[in-house]
């Protein structure tokens, strides 16, 4: 029976190997090697469940409130929901301090509570055995608090079970030594999975507009110091030799960790994209548009994560009337991102008010030279050369040779490509071959039969003379 833990705990630092070399997905490789390590533990142990309740507890009451909203409202009441009760500074500084602990239970979609429950329970299962219930529960509710108070002053709002997350991160980071049945000290795997997998995080949460940063460093920083200073099995550290060393030490690491965080270059721009991103969420276009332009400052259209910012910066302004600037935001950071900029930038010169024709289409061969098997590229060319405001654009055989292009690479199965391709047929003059093609668009899409019908009878009606009683929609 010993022989299988080793096994397990052995084939968790494989994994994580194998996610460490790039040859496995990163996050992947991170919750199965978790999962490993919580089978050799249990099967050596046989505790682990026995002595984590609160970790069920805390998943519980994450999971009950979701899918109970879930299932009376859907995705949009879950979303509803998490909003309502976000913490956010206008509520609390009006003293609606219930919604400190009650962010913890708000998630906005089912990948938000599966990644956030999946790590709850991994963590909790590893390290309430080794913390002690009591002392546990202590951590939780100090990282709550660190992480509120960093999302209060940071990001002004959010919602989520991350921030404690994080929070026994830290706590597990700061302790990356466990005692074996034969009285030795080793480091611990569990300790080396968490490390990996936090050096893998924290840029996807330091540049992703929708992750709360703030809340989960503010998380993070108050678990390492209460690992730091907090010994496990229920004794503090002031009861040691040495206690005032510990909160020292432990001090120190959390302020180097947030100096060293501070100098990032990107610091400053994530928090304006982040708060950006918020404005326009609470609808506060004023204060988003302030915070766009402030991201255009500082922001490098030669680095990816700052051009994927600015194209978040273009379709703002896309959407709220300033189109030619975000044509030029757009334009600035195509070269970076590539194929599909190249096609949103098109589009917002093809049809949003001005239109530019003409640069929308040299936009959109710019993005087929880097993906030429782009179906939808394809068809917004040839719909401009059939619908275009420049007289001079109107070609209905390049219409044709487009339209059939994007049907072959999309195989037929897109009505609205079809249906494309029918109206350049129809306006080069081959209106049997049109005919035939609506009636294969509206095969493939009943509920789109209005607009498909209408056209159709159209092209019928020129087909056998305006007028004719005989026309058949079959």
């Amino acid at each position: 029976m010993l022989a299988l833990p080793r096994g397990l705990g052995l084939a968790a630092g494989w994994v994580l190997l194998l996610g460490t070399m790039g040859l496995m997905d990163g996050h992947a490789a991170a919750m199965a090697a978790l999962a490993l390590l919580l089978a050799s533990r249990q099967i050596s142990s046989g505790n682990v469940f026995r002595t984590a309740p609160f970790t069920f507890i805390l998943s519980a009451a994450i999971v009950i409130p979701f899918t109970t909203v879930w299932a009376l409202q859907g995705d949009a009441g879950v979303l509803e929901f998490a909003q309502a009760g976000a913490l956010s500074w206008p509520g609390v500084r009006a003293g609606e301090l219930w919604r400190i602990p009650a962010t913890v239970f708000l998630h906005a979609n089912w990948d938000h509570l599966r990644s956030n429950v999946a790590w709850i329970l991994g963590l909790g299962l590893l390290l309430e055995p080794a913390l002690g219930t009591r002392k546990f529960v202590q951590a939780c509710v100090f990282t709550l608090v660190t992480s509120s108070a960093a999302t209060l002053i940071f990001q002004r709002g959010g919602y989520g079970a991350s921030g404690v997350l994080y929070g026994m991160e830290g706590v597990m980071l700061a302790r990356p030594f466990r005692t074996r049945h034969d009285g030795r000290r080793v480091v611990d795997a569990a300790w080396a999975l968490l490390a990996f997998t936090f050096i893998l995080d924290i840029p996807f949460s330091q540049f992703h507009p929708t992750v709360g940063v703030s809340a989960h460093l503010g998380g993070f920083a108050g678990g390492l110091w209460f690992g730091c200073v907090w010994a496990g099995d229920g004794q503090s550290a002031p009861a040691q030799p040495g206690a005032s060393r510990r909160w020292i030490a432990a001090t120190a690491l959390v302020l180097i960790l947030l100096s060293t965080l501070a100098l990032n270059p990107r610091w400053e721009l994530d928090w304006h994209a982040r708060n950006a991103w918020l404005a326009e969420q609470s609808g506060d276009l004023k204060a988003a548009a302030r915070q766009w332009y402030v991201v255009e400052s500082l922001a490098d259209p030669g680095e990816p994560l700052d051009a994927r910012k600015l194209a978040r910066a273009a379709q703002f302004w896309s959407s709220h009337g300033n189109a030619i600037h975000a044509r030029q935001v757009m334009s600035a950071t195509c070269p970076t991102l590539g194929a599909e900029d190249y096609n949103d930038l098109g589009s917002m010169q093809a049809f949003v008010e001005p239109p530019d024709e003409r640069a929308a289409l040299q936009s959109w061969e710019q993005s087929l030279t880097l993906n030429p098997r782009s179906a939808e590229v394809l068809d917004r060319m040839a719909h401009v050369h059939l619908f275009p405001s420049d007289s001079t654009l109107y070609s209905p055989t390049a219409a044709v040779y487009l339209a059939r292009c994007a049907v072959e690479q999309d195989r037929f199965e897109t009505p609205d490509y079809i249906h494309t391709l029918a109206l350049a047929e129809d306006r080069d003059g081959h209106r049997p071959e049109a005919i035939r093609l609506m009636k294969r668009a509206l095969a493939l899409a009943p509920e789109d039969s209005t607009e498909y019908l209408a056209d159709l009878a159209e092209m019928q009606g020129k087909a056998v003379g305006a007028g004719d009683p005989d026309v058949s929609l079959r």
